[in-house]
């Protein structure tokens, strides 16, 4: 999946998930710089 939006991680926050991986990033790095700011571990797969 894609890295989420800035407000699917704002819910990414809410619910206490400590750590979050995805294949592709999206268009708007927000989303990830607020997790990143939460204390959200935040780790990019790489294609095989």
């Amino acid at each position: 999946t894609h890295s989420p939006c800035k407000e699917c991680s704002k819910l990414i926050l809410q619910a206490g998930i400590k750590r979050l991986v995805y294949l592709d990033r999206y268009k708007d790095p927000s989303g990830l710089d607020l997790l990143e700011q939460g204390g959200v571990l935040v780790h990019q797969l790489e294609a095989f």
